[in-house]
């Protein structure tokens, strides 16, 4: 009798229903999503930051120790008076270090050159002074410089094939006697030395992260990075990808005077998410299920109640009738 009645009763609650769950899941997924990723952004700038100050060690170390030969007496008499004594066993003391360095260049104020025994090629003061930052390094008063630059770099371990654009990082330093500049002290480290420290490949979260050391107006490129180079441009200016693949986090590092630049994918937590998601997904499917038992249960309640109610006025109108 009230078949109409029921199917409406019945269409409601589940429609409702369907709602209200909708609408708690994108609640909640916004939540989650909003947390995942606020939780992701903080562990990826802490670990970039631990990161960072293992690459600052790294230089400081390299940069105590050109310090330290600075202050030698006899580099600093050959220096100051070059007559052709060779400065290379010293020079690769240095870079054994802790094998922190990778070549070592003095200079005297006359254009004498002394290398470490794995360097060739190296640039002159002046071709080393066509550099911005260096120029103002010999113009200044100040003792010690890092350079990061893709120009004029000393062929390494005399490798002809090592591309400019892999740059060099050189801890600078001058060289007195009497208060009195007489000479530079040159120290290179490979960027891959820093590079590494941004490794993450046994990390399930940010295995994949790419690292972009900057340099003047670009970057130290290296095998790792070159995949990823249309992103460094985009990370200037957004801390998402376009495509929402990557996260951007770019910090400053005042010891090595440049900018340095992660991009962290977001596949990881894309995963975490969807799991997520699933799980809310299947949990409201089995709600449905049991709102559409109750909801059936009620809209039949309600409409066999009104049948039985219809049926006994019915009753009660027949009995009028006979009597």
């Amino acid at each position: 009798m009230f078949k109409r009645m029921n199917r409406h009763i019945y269409q409601s609650i589940l429609l409702i229903s369907g709602l209200l769950i909708l609408l708690v899941i994108a609640f909640t997924m916004t939540m989650i999503t909003n947390m995942v990723y606020q939780t992701f952004y903080s562990m990826a700038e802490e670990k970039m930051e631990r990161n960072i100050s293992d690459c600052e060690l790294y230089i400081s170390s390299a940069l105590t120790s050109t310090y330290n030969l600075a202050q030698d007496e006899e580099l600093i008499s050959e220096l100051d008076h070059p007559s052709g004594n060779s400065l290379t066993k010293k020079l690769d003391n240095l870079c054994n270090y802790s094998l922190k360095i990778d070549g070592a260049t003095a200079y005297s104020l006359d254009g004498s050159i002394y290398t470490s025994s794995k360097i060739g090629e190296v640039p002159t003061l002046e071709e080393l002074a066509q550099d911005e930052g260096i120029k103002d390094f010999f113009a200044s008063d100040a003792e010690s410089f890092i350079s990061v630059r893709r120009k004029k770099v000393a062929k390494i371990y005399n490798d002809n094939s090592y591309p400019e654009n892999y740059g060099i990082i050189t801890c600078c330093h001058k060289v007195y006697k009497d208060e009195k500049v007489i000479g530079y002290l040159f120290a290179d480290i490979l960027p891959a030395s820093l590079y590494q420290n941004f490794d993450y490949s046994s990390d399930n979260y940010f295995h994949g992260t790419v690292c972009f050391i900057a340099s003047e107006n670009d970057y130290l490129e290296s095998n790792n990075n070159l995949r990823l180079k249309n992103y460094y441009a985009e990370a200037k200016t957004k801390n998402l990808s376009g495509n929402l693949k990557y996260l951007f986090i770019q910090k400053e590092s005042n010891l090595i005077g440049t900018t340095i630049t992660c991009a962290f994918p977001l596949a990881g937590i894309a995963k975490t998410v969807c799991l997520i998601f699933g799980v809310l997904l299947i949990l409201a499917l089995v709600l449905l299920f049991i709102i559409r038992i109750i909801g059936r249960r009620f809209s039949n309640q309600v409409t066999n109640r009104l049948d039985n109610l219809l049926l006994k006025m019915t009753q009660d109108k027949n009995k009028i009738m006979k009597t």
